[in-house]
This record gives C-alpha cells, sequence and structure tokens, in this order.
C-alpha cells in the first residue's frame, strides 16, 4: 500500500560536489528535501523513488552516475554493493539517481526501489504501474523527484516562456492542498513546452493518490536560477 509522497526536485545542483562553489546557495533548499524524506520514510517499509527516464521500468538494483557533470561520484541502490563505474551494470536515470542520493543523506537503511517513466508514456500504463506497486503489502513511501518549469527568466534554461510561471503555480496549487487531481491535470504539452521534466513522475504521484485523503505539507516553493523547485509531502490520514 502507497500512504505517503515526497515531493522533491532533479537539481544535480543539489549535491555539493556538483555544484562546489555555488553550493551553499541551496543549503536551505538541500536541507529540506533531506529533512523532508526522513522524516516521512521514518516509519516505512519500502521506499520506492519514482522519476523521469527515458523508457518506463523497474529496478530493484543497480547504480547511478554524475561523472558526466565532472565529478568522480556514483550511487547504487543496494547500499551495500561496491560501485564501480567501469563494471557494465544497470544505469539509473539522472531524476532516480538524485533521488538515490538523496536518500543515502537519510536514516533510512531500508531496500529502495526505483521507477523510471518515459515522457512518452500513457496515462493509463501509469495508472497500470501504480496498480502493481500499490497491490504490495508493504507500507510504502514515494520519492517523486521533479522539477517543475525550467523557463521562467531569460537566463533560465530553456529561456523565459510566458506560461512558465502559471504552470509551476498549478503544481504550488496542488501541493500546498493534496490535490491529486491538481497534478492529474497538468498539460502534457505545456509541460514540454515549458520544459517541466517532472510531468511523468507528478502523474505517478497522482494517480497513486486518486480518492485518498492526505496531509498536505509545502515546504520550499521557489525557483532559483528560473527553474520551479519544490519540496513537498502528503501523507495519508
Amino acid at each position: 500500500m502507497i500512504v505517503a509522497a515526497v515531493f522533491v526536485p532533479s537539481a544535480p545542483i543539489l549535491i555539493p560536489q556538483i555544484a562546489s562553489g555555488a553550493a551553499h546557495e541551496l543549503d536551505d533548499l538541500r536541507a529540506v528535501a533531506i529533512a523532508t524524506i526522513d522524516r516521512v520514510v521514518e516509519s516505512a517499509e519500502r521506499v520506492v523513488i519514482v522519476g523521469a527516464g527515458e523508457r518506463t521500468q523497474r529496478f530493484d538494483s543497480g547504480m547511478g552516475t554524475f561523472t558526466g557533470f565532472g565529478v568522480p561520484l556514483s550511487v547504487t541502490l543496494d547500499r551495500s554493493a561496491t560501485v564501480d563505474v567501469s563494471e557494465p551494470t544497470v544505469r539509473l536515470g539522472l531524476a532516480a539517481s538524485i533521488g538515490v542520493w538523496l536518500l543515502d543523506q537519510t536514516r533510512w537503511a531500508g531496500a529502495r526501489t526505483v521507477i523510471e517513466i518515459s515522457p512518452d508514456e500513457s496515462v493509463e500504463n501509469i495508472a497500470a504501474l501504480v496498480q502493481e506497486v500499490a497491490a504490495a503489502p508493504d507500507q510504502t513511501v514515494l520519492v517523486v523527484v521533479a522539477d517543475g518549469s525550467a523557463a521562467r527568466t531569460e537566463k533560465a534554461p530553456g529561456y523565459l516562456h510566458s506560461d512558465a510561471t502559471a504552470f509551476d503555480a498549478i503544481v504550488e496549487d496542488a501541493l500546498v492542498s493534496g490535490s491529486a487531481q491538481g497534478l492529474a491535470s497538468l498539460d502534457r504539452a505545456l509541460a514540454e513546452a515549458v520544459m517541466a521534466a517532472g510531468w511523468p513522475a507528478w502523474q505517478f504521484a497522482a494517480e497513486s493518490m486518486r480518492d485518498r485523503h492526505v496531509e498536505a505539507r509545502c515546504e520550499y516553493a521557489e525557483a532559483p536560477y528560473g527553474v520551479g523547485y519544490f519540496v513537498a509531502s502528503w501523507v495519508c490520514v
């Protein structure tokens, strides 16, 4: 059973080794993301990290690497495993890798699973995947790794899009109110236009919390660097 969801950004700059000299600029965001995950997963029996990926797939083992950002840093789903980036193995996508890194900073010592969802995946297939996860008897917490728009300012990765701020406002309203319907209403084409790569993960979260009553807390909703970053939690009551 899915009992809660934590929403965190898919921002590589959260990782100090990647942020380098700018690491302190996101100290508050990093701290609140880790603290929120730590609080919500405390009573979990299983954690499932959900993020966008090239293909829709599930990982119960595998590793992610941040060497593409110029740092010799990797993470693994199995904390007891030795990470060797030279060995062929299952590779996690960026969002999932960030989720694993954030979870590694908490006290969670249990098993972790990753679900990556293609941006082209149908809502029907996402719903079927949710049902598969929800059918397990474990008390499951989702860690949903997703950014809002990347087009809030002229210096943002997607430059400036006139609908970016309004799009992020819908996301924020949904997270603050615990509205699965609000997240589900996000338009795929608009998400692509404003470079909101988190759309697939948010659809998964929306489907997993459909018709559930939740206690919602939004801990962070800002757009440093012109990218919408959110930290929130939904705990079923």
